[in-house]
């Protein structure tokens, strides 16, 4: 697996098969100088770090807040590893990860400006993250992996695109992706060939949607979502059922040029579940929309659009499984459910005036659509 820009991977040292995995010391909101260790798996944002591509490398962001990612504290060979706002400091946050051995996801993460690599103490619990000369050894070497529950591997999706990302696609202007035999019921064939998506779909340019590992997670989640959203009834027999994915582009010459969510067409009047529970932030408007907000996934907003007869309002709070609307084609031509995920301090809906640059602040779903 080699590593992809803009994708989130959990980092744990390769040395003695180690157990424990770089983490971000501190409770709750992250801060400045709080000190890379290493920790048991978690599983959690502070576990994570997205590797973001900037000019001359690139910054390893942690997935708790992306202003925030791996630094420097001093000048010399013992320096502190910690996290700092990237923003104002980046030639102390500027990283080149070195291959050893891409096929097993081997690296060494090195600070580029101080020529220093990032070494732990030990290969312990609590262990603090210095920056150190190159040693040559192993100590020195990271693997990366899309999952705690295996080396490199989380077997059900090996691409990262099931990664709980919490922020949005970073605008990039350059030719989209094209993803083979992707369902798409608004094309005219029921399954177009050759449909476009935005670089910050999780897919990878060329996919086969049918037979890649990619392909694979995201039906597998599709899915499950459309269990816990249309009920327990409902499976995802037929692939038209999904209208579009995220990132997707219409490959017919319309103007649509981003989708910020999913969208899936049960029937009209289907009752809605929520996903995840939460306080509704927005209910109502033109599109028939709910927001929750949702705390145990560190505060993402929740949006289900084109309902009707919606029962919850804004201030309330709401469960898992509780019936938050029912299917509809409200603001637009065809009945579906929309949905989307948006970071947190959102407060409503994404909108509507897609583009190829602005993701409209909305983050990449598959990850959180398994629900509670």
């Amino acid at each position: 697996m080699a590593y992809t820009f803009e994708h989130s991977y959990y980092f744990r040292p390769y040395r003695g098969n180690s157990s424990f995995w770089l983490n971000r010391y501190g409770n709750g909101s992250i801060a400045d100088h709080q000190k890379a260790t290493l920790y048991a798996a978690t599983g959690a944002a502070d576990q994570r770090l997205k590797i973001h591509q900037v000019s001359g490398g690139c910054q390893l962001l942690s997935d708790l807040n992306n202003a925030y990612g791996l630094n420097i504290y001093g000048r010399g060979a013992g320096s502190v590893c910690d996290f700092f706002r990237v923003s104002g400091n980046e030639r102390d946050a500027l990283i080149d990860l070195l291959t050893v051995d891409a096929t097993n996801n081997l690296y060494r993460i090195k600070m580029i400006n101080h020529n220093l690599y990032l070494t732990p103490a030990s290969n312990s619990k609590g262990a603090a993250m210095t920056w150190e000369n190159a040693s040559g050894a192993d100590n020195q070497v990271w693997q990366l992996c899309v999952s705690q529950s295996s080396s490199g591997s989380s077997g059900e999706d090996s691409t990262g695109i099931l990664n709980k990302d919490t922020t949005v696609p970073s605008a990039v202007a350059k030719k989209p992706f094209i993803i083979t035999n992707i369902p798409d019921k608004q094309q005219a064939s029921g399954f177009d060939t050759n449909v476009e998506f935005h670089p910050g779909c999780g897919f990878s340019d060329g996919t086969n949607f049918n037979t890649s590992a990619a392909g694979t997670a995201v039906k597998k989640v599709l899915q499950k979502y459309i269990k816990k959203v249309f009920g327990s009834d409902a499976n995802l027999t037929d692939a038209q059922t999904c209208y579009y994915l995220y990132g997707e582009r219409i490959a017919n010459g319309t103007n649509q040029q981003f989708h910020p969510g999913v969208d899936i067409n049960y029937y009209e009047g289907a009752p809605i579940y929520a996903l995840y529970g939460g306080t509704v932030v927005y209910s109502g408007g033109t599109y028939g929309t709910v927001s929750i907000r949702v705390p145990s996934q560190n505060y993402i907003v929740t949006n289900y659009i084109h309902m009707k007869n919606i029962p919850v309002v804004k201030g309330q709070t709401v469960n898992a499984g509780q019936i938050i609307g029912y299917q509809s084609n409200a603001g637009v031509a065809a009945t579906h459910l929309h949905f989307e995920i948006r970071p947190a301090g959102s407060t409503g809906p994404a909108g509507s005036s897609y583009n190829s640059s602005n993701p409209l602040t909305t983050i990449r779903p598959y990850g959180y659509m398994s629900g509670e």
